[in-house]
């Protein structure tokens, strides 16, 4: 924790405070490869301001520059614990400056990646390859803890990748849910954060989704009648398998959550003597399939009926989360709890309410359809805010996290519009011709 010693003065006399300045500050703020650098400092000199006041920072003399107000922008310092001295003819006072600055990763899929919320037009994003935004909920979560601690900054080093999962993008090299070929695929999101030269504060996870097929399932569903029982190829989720031998979606489902928990312990392995496990945090899944009731969607999406929203949650969503509460259990790590309570009145049928990305919200924000079922702003804003507090905690911070309020202006050009709407009606189209050839009951 960042304290602050004073010297004894007399209670008229002077007194010091000072602050770190804020690092996390948008997408041009983020080094992958977290460096150590100097941080600014600004320091007040309180109760009876000195006239002419001489500085020195660990018994050499420092040259200061005059903000006004008695405060003062101190050189860059590096991270650590310095002494501060603040004198004139009369009176002296001192401080101890414990600066820190904490390294944050993120790791894990679409949901940790911030898919369906550019940082701007473009769109714009971090890692075009994963999607990767600073609108996250990580990212919000780190943001709102640098933001309540006035004596420490975060690095933060976000690495999670759209359509990732524990095999193929977090263990295993991934091209990523936009590939390209002149770069190539991405390097394993836990090599990379391993091979960081300090040590990992705080990770942050969230995967396990794709490992489970949930947006194929999705698809899957939107094209298929009784989808839980028809044969399913998540390669091919456009329809029911052709195979008359392949599993359907039911027993897909059930080995692919038997597949995850053997994958959350490769995970802990490769993570072993390298990060604490008390310092990876793991996030609960959100429910997108909630009105604003806290009922069920009747249509989720076209195609989805009430039975099959029913299926999936019951058993996929409610399923992956509870493999992710006992891989946290059994392997030490933190759990985020209370996302699918928050989000329950603000699913993707919520109107106003909703926390989920709609198919036109993506094509609008992005061009794309991989946003759709996604936390939009406000959902990255809520999650954040379960997240902030168990981060404060594990990097032990001295203040509480202070959320911002989000804004999900000045990145949809107008023209942007034009194209939606053309790419939305004809949408409409095959949605409606696909559900006329949709397989009988």
């Amino acid at each position: 924790m960042a304290s602050l010693a004073l010297s004894a003065v007399a209670a008229s006399g002077p007194a010091l405070d000072w602050s770190v300045e804020d690092r996390l500050t948008g997408p041009v703020s983020i080094d992958p490869a977290a460096a150590v650098e100097p941080l600014a400092i600004d320091v007040e000199v309180g109760g009876d301001c000195l006239a002419e006041p001489a500085f020195a920072l660990d018994g050499r003399r420092i040259a200061v520059r005059d903000r006004g107000g008695c405060r003062f922008a101190l050189p860059p310092m590096t991270p650590g614990t310095h002494r501060l001295d603040v004198s004139d003819d009369e009176t002296s006072v001192a401080a101890q400056l414990d600066v820190r600055d904490h390294l944050v990763v993120s790791i894990g899929d679409s949901v940790a990646s911030g898919e369906g919320n550019p940082d701007g037009a473009g769109p714009s994003w971090l890692e075009r390859r994963c999607h990767r935004s600073l609108r996250s909920g990580a990212a919000v979560a780190a943001r709102a803890v640098e933001l309540g601690d006035r004596h420490s900054v975060i690095t933060l080093v976000p690495l999670a990748c759209s359509g990732a999962t524990i095999d193929r993008g977090l263990l295993g090299a991934y091209g990523g849910i936009e590939e390209d070929p002149r770069r190539g695929p991405l390097e394993p999101q836990v090599d990379v954060a391993l091979g960081l030269e300090r040590p990992i504060e705080a990770l942050l996870l969230s995967v396990g989704a794709n490992d489970v097929h949930f947006g194929a399932l999705v698809r899957f569903c939107s094209a298929t009648r009784n989808c839980a029982d028809r044969r399913f190829d998540p390669r091919h989720p456009g329809g029911e398998s052709d195979d008359v031998a392949a599993p359907t979606a039911a027993q897909v489902t059930q080995g692919s959550l038997e597949q995850l928990a053997r994958g959350y312990d490769a995970l802990a392995r490769r993570l072993a003597g390298r990060v604490e496990p008390q310092r990876v945090i793991a996030v609960e899944y959100f429910d997108p399939l909630r009105d604003a009731q806290g009922a069920i969607c009747e249509h989720a999406l076209p195609g989805v009926s009430l039975d099959e929203a029913r299926w999936a949650e019951a058993n996929v969503l409610a399923p992956l989360n509870a493999e992710l509460r006992a891989a946290a259990a059994r392997h030490g790590w933190r759990i985020v709890g209370g996302v699918t309570e928050a989000f329950r009145r603000h699913g993707i049928c919520a109107g106003t309410r909703a926390w989920i990305r709609r198919p036109v919200e993506s094509a609008l924000g992005q061009l794309a359809l991989s946003g759709t079922l996604h936390p939009n702003g406000d959902g990255h804003v809520a999650t954040g805010a379960l997240i902030a507090p168990v981060l404060a905690s594990t990097l032990a911070t001295a203040d509480a996290p202070t959320l911002p309020v989000p804004s999900h202006e000045g990145y949809v050009r107008w023209w942007w519009l034009i194209l939606a709407g053309v790419g939305g009606a004809a949408a409409v189209v095959a949605a409606v011709l696909l559900r006329g050839r949709r397989t009988g009951s």
